[in-house]
């Protein structure tokens, strides 16, 4: 595999082992990755039942090792049975790394004969490449300043289990919320279990309004009828609206008689319905028997909005008051705009996605902002909303790089793509300083800059001797940094090849550098998680080992004590390091 689609097929195997990964490769040597390509599930069956399980003694991943594409499984000499490709893909449907769709019979169009037909399977890399630990600790980490601790837990059981009907999201987390209070480690407010399912539903009604959960169609079940290819997924039937009767006095509410009904029909928790019956907030925006998954495309506008917003206060902060948090709140106001569920945001989406007034924002700034703003206004006579005015309006002169552009009189739209840019080409500045020296940076912008340049006018740009630059220049080709052109200065196509006569120019082609450094990071990225799980299963297993027991005499020597410390201390680096790269990969990539 190319590293990017490595790296999702090393995650599916942290996450689930190595036969979903094993599945999950299958459907990309097929080559059912496209949006239009999908595979049958008989024709994965016979694929991978063709392909001998090999036996490896290293601790190694075998998707850049192997030539077909396939990872190495430990399993020696066996073949994957129908039961148990057919469990792995319905792993990879739950974590919507695979989506299945009826794949028509040949000449027909009846929906009778599409019922009938069929499963098709195709996978999604860019999904298994975000089935990252690292990822997931951000986005819950996100989630915490962005809401509140309760909404962080609840992102995090969502995440764990890929998809969940409502009130098996609520139910688990409660749960987990239990198990922190018994914890002495893990401080906690104490919440009685009727408190904590009222704080859950809140958080779980926030997270949706807010774009953070999206619907999914549910797995359904297979029926008796069908044969091996039976995981598919389906809309859930639409409601029936019901008159609600109105509640005689000293009998119960409909509502909660009709969530015990449901509750004793389907085995829920009948408080965890009664909250959510008995609520009109809640009724219409969790309905009972919907199936959410976490929204990752709101996280990363989100974040993005944060990064955005930290460059332009780092750029023009003393310039232009609370700038960053401006555009901050701008962004998240878009991304509310996009990926909330409310019909007023739906309605902007219809006309315009991009575009907002300064009035719309005023809730997505900070508090402290908006009392700054306050008193500045005060001081003045103006409005919040005109001062908030008058800053876009500063923001909208700079330059270099543009970030707000105004449309309107009272309308102004965020320049993302400019100042995405801008980051993107700060990133990988700084990434080639770190590989190839500060020379070979400023050669690779001047490049970029003023394209095609000989070795000699570009030694004299960069105030370096012509000898030192082409060796810099010769490092940068070999990492694939730069491109060559040879320029021959005869015309006649008999005269052998002369180099004197010849003219060498230099030059970057940002996308592609652009990619060799995606490249770079992947490849380092999973090296490190090599890394990792070698000193996690062979060289500090005893240490692990030591860690869950309870007992205290096990470490009372003191070099054993500093072993471990060293050992604990080695990993966090690891995991630090890995936190670092994901953070470039979502501004180069996923941004």
């Amino acid at each position: 595999h190319p590293p990017p689609r490595a790296r999702g097929s090393h995650c599916i195997r942290l996450a689930f082992g190595d036969q979903v990964q094993w599945v999950a490769d299958g459907l990309q040597s097929i080559g059912a990755t496209g949006e239009q390509s999908a595979v049958t599930f008989s024709s994965l069956v016979t694929l991978l039942q063709r392909k001998q399980v090999s036996v490896t003694t290293c601790v190694k991943d075998g998707p850049l090792g192997s030539s077909s594409g396939f990872s190495t499984n430990n399993s020696a000499g066996k073949v994957m049975e129908k039961s148990a490709i057919r469990a792995a893909l319905l792993v990879l449907i739950q974590h919507s790394i695979v989506s299945v769709r009826r794949k028509p019979l040949h000449g027909s169009t009846s929906s009778t004969n599409t019922k009938s037909a069929p499963c098709a399977y195709r996978y999604h890399p860019e999904r298994a490449a975000r089935l990252d630990g690292c990822r997931y600790a951000r986005y819950v980490e996100h989630m915490k300043r962005a809401i509140d601790p309760s909404a962080a837990i609840v992102v995090e059981i969502l995440l764990l289990h890929g998809r969940l009907r409502t009130v098996d999201v609520v139910l688990k987390t409660v749960q987990q919320m239990q198990q922190q209070q018994q914890d002495p480690d893990q401080p906690s407010s104490q919440h009685h279990k009727y408190t904590a399912r009222e704080t859950v539903v809140d958080a779980m009604a926030k997270l949706v309004r807010g774009g953070y959960f999206e619907f999914v169609p549910e797995i359904s079940s297979p029926s008796s009828e069908d044969d091996a290819e039976h995981e598919f997924e389906q809309p859930p039937p639409k409601k029936k609206v019901k008159t609600e009767e109105t509640p005689q006095k000293g009998s119960r509410s409909t509502a909660g008689k009709a969530a015990d009904a449901l509750a004793t029909k389907s085995g829920e928790d009948p408080a965890i319905l009664n909250l959510i019956q008995g609520n009109a907030q809640y009724k219409s925006t969790l309905p009972v028997d919907a199936v959410w998954r976490v929204n990752q495309n709101m996280f990363h506008d989100s974040i993005r909005a944060l990064c955005l917003g930290r460059l332009v206060a780092e750029l023009y902060g003393h310039k232009v008051q609370a700038a960053g948090s401006l555009v901050t709140a701008a962004l998240k106001y878009r991304a509310f705009l996009e990926h909330s569920k409310g019909s007023a945001a739906a309605a902007v989406r219809s006309s315009d996605s991009s575009f907002f007034s300064p009035g719309d924002i005023v809730r997505f700034l900070p508090k402290a902002v908006v009392q700054v703003m306050e008193g500045k206004a005060s001081k003045v006579g103006e409005s919040v909303v005109e001062v908030i005015t008058k800053a876009f309006m500063e923001l909208s002169d700079l330059r270099s790089p543009i970030v707000v552009r105004r449309v309107g009189e009272d309308l102004f739209e965020v320049a993302h793509a400019s100042l995405l840019q801008y980051l993107r080409k700060r990133v990988i500045h700084q990434l080639v300083e770190d590989r190839h020296g500060q020379v070979a940076a400023r050669i690779v912008a001047i490049l970029s800059q003023q394209g095609w340049l000989e070795s000699d006018t570009l030694a004299k740009q960069v105030m370096v001797p012509e000898k030192d630059t082409r060796s810099i220049l010769h490092e940068l080709y070999r990492s694939r940094y730069i491109d060559l052109f040879q320029l021959s200065a005869s015309h006649s196509s008999k005269q052998f090849y002369n180099p004197s006569t010849s003219m060498y120019l230099w030059c970057v082609h940002e996308d592609r550098l652009r990619r060799k450094v995606v490249d770079d990071v992947l490849t380092a990225s999973r090296n490190l998680r090599l890394r990792r799980q070698h000193e996690s299963e062979v060289v500090g297993r005893e240490w692990i080992e030591r860690a869950r027991q309870t007992f205290d005499d096990e470490n009372e020597d003191e070099s054993d004590k500093m072993n471990q410390q060293k050992f604990e201390l080695g990993l966090e680096r690891i995991d630090v390091a890995l936190q670092q790269l994901d953070e470039t990969l979502l501004v180069l990539t996923d941004f």
